[in-house]
């Protein structure tokens, strides 16, 4: 028997964004006869929301695993609950920022994200490369804003690059008001520009660069989510629904036709995860050994939609290759990161910047 407890947000902007990562779960694990999934909404993911809902399935329900897709912000409130509990939970979420560090060296947090943060650390490096070496950054959501533009341009910086100018402000901007928050961004002497909104926030902006003097060869943007159209500006992802590699489209066939959706980020994460936890608990004992399956997953192999899937020294995911899209030569090519960014440090460093706002700790999904 596998007892895994869910916990989600709820998402204005991605009202489905539950079900789909549920749906992921579920058509990763269909083989197991015995599987229980008991899933909770958080609110906003804020930590006096989550709290009670790791609570309620760590001790009432009483479930082996937990996949919660809240922000590291909110896990600094619940990580001394889950190792009092002694069961392994999984964070995923778009990963905006870097995983946290604890103090002893066997966690029971495990960490499965989009890897926004690695996304856009490697599309600064790329861009100062073959772009220019100022960026001009242009963001209008704190909370989830400064993450990305800050590993950016230190991806920027790894190539000798700099980050001419910062605009980001503690609110969402509405599309009316963008010429009068940004009159100023085509004085800058900046040989691109990079945005990091997502949802109608990022169609409005894009709408508005459009009409501006800023080429668009000269835009590079964080990796959308759902774009709402086809978009042309150069970014890096850790994947795309039309990424060309037999395990994905095993999946996007398999949850379009299990679902009657299409694949999105979500039910990527989902399914990811639930290979992941397969892969742990592939024994299907009667009952279950939680340090067993912390072993499994800290040394867990496999193949996603991602491609070849590894767990890193501080137990998270990582792929062999992102994927640029609409690069500088109009072409999608897969590369592999020569110098992986992901340290400790480096997450420290970069949390320590953030203030300590209350809620909206799911990055760019609870508006």
């Amino acid at each position: 028997m596998l007892k895994i407890g869910i916990i989600t947000p709820i998402s204005n902007e991605y009202p489905f964004l539950g079900r789909d990562l549920k749906e992921g779960l579920e058509l990763a694990l269909h083989d197991y006869n015995d599987l229980t999934i008991i899933q909770i909404e958080a609110g906003k993911g804020a930590p006096k929301e989550v709290l009670p809902a790791f609570r309620q399935l760590l001790i009432k329900d009483e479930v082996n695993i937990i996949v919660a897709f809240i922000d590291i912000l909110s896990l600094q409130f619940v990580s001394e609950l889950i190792e009092q509990c002694q069961i392994p939970v999984i964070a995923t979420g778009i990963g905006a920022r870097l995983p946290l560090a604890l103090s002893h060296d066997e966690s029971y947090l495990f960490y499965n994200t989009f890897r926004m943060w690695e996304s856009c650390w490697l599309s600064g490096n790329i861009a100062c490369n073959t772009i220019g070496k100022k960026v001009g950054t242009i963001s209008s959501f704190f909370d989830s804003g400064f993450p990305l533009t800050y590993a950016h341009s230190k991806g920027t910086e790894s190539s000798g690059g700099t980050a001419v100018f910062f605009n980001i402000t503690n609110k969402d901007i509405p599309e009316q008001e963008f010429a009068a928050a940004h009159q100023n961004i085509e004085s800058i002497e900046a040989d691109y520009y990079f945005i990091s909104s997502f949802g109608k926030e990022r169609s409005a902006l894009l709408k508005w660069i459009a009409g501006t003097n800023i080429p668009q060869e000269r835009i590079v943007a964080s990796p959308a989510i759902q774009p709402i159209k086809k978009e042309s500006v150069f970014t890096v992802s850790s994947w795309f629904k039309e990424l060309d590699i037999p395990e994905n489209k095993t999946f996007v066939n398999a949850i379009k036709q299990a679902t009657k959706h299409d694949a999105n980020e979500f039910s990527m994460l989902g399914y990811e995860t639930g290979l992941w936890i397969a892969q742990a608990c592939e024994t299907r004992d009667d009952d279950f050994d939680s340090e067993k399956c912390m072993q499994k997953l800290r040394d867990a192999v496999f193949s996603g939609p991602r491609g070849t899937v590894r767990v890193s020294m501080n137990q998270a995911t990582y792929s062999d290759h992102f994927q640029t899209i609409n690069s500088p030569n109009d072409i999608v090519s897969r590369f592999k990161p020569v110098h992986y960014p992901l340290s400790t440090l480096e997450a420290e460093t970069e949390i320590n910047q953030v203030p300590n706002v209350i809620g909206w700790q799911n990055t760019y999904l609870c508006k």
